[in-house]
């Protein structure tokens, strides 16, 4: 019985944001911290961004510790049209959009891996 109570427990603590379109972001707001990460190539991590913003009816998170590695997709969007980025193109305040890939750690904010971040505006 105390294993079925604790399974539940487990299983209510691991939710996830409601599925979206594949082309549809996690995260849309600003760029409100960044942190280089050298020495940790090894690990193919980049570094680390917040995120904040609004949670709307397309995104799933209003706040985000967004892990960069070196599968991470940047783009900046200039002129209407997406050019190739990267991490040292990060300014704080810095409107984007990231999409996750794998696991989301479901602290308050969210921690996981941005599989594209897109740069729509700089500040």
């Amino acid at each position: 019985m105390i294993r079925y109570f604790l399974l539940g427990l487990l299983l209510a603590a691991c939710h996830s944001a409601p599925p979206r379109a594949a082309d549809q972001p996690d995260i849309r707001g600003r760029i409100t911290g960044i942190v280089p990460a050298p020495g940790m190539e090894s690990r193919k991590i980049t570094g680390f961004i917040r995120i904040e913003g609004r949670r709307d009816s397309t995104t799933g998170y209003d706040k985000a510790a967004v892990t960069v590695t070196d599968s991470t997709v940047i783009t900046l969007a200039v002129d209407g049209r997406h050019a190739e980025g990267a991490f040292a193109d990060f300014r704080e305040g810095d409107s984007v959009e990231a999409s996750f890939t794998g696991p989301v750690r479901e602290s308050y904010p969210v921690q996981a891996t941005a599989r594209h971040i897109s740069i729509l505006a700089r500040r």
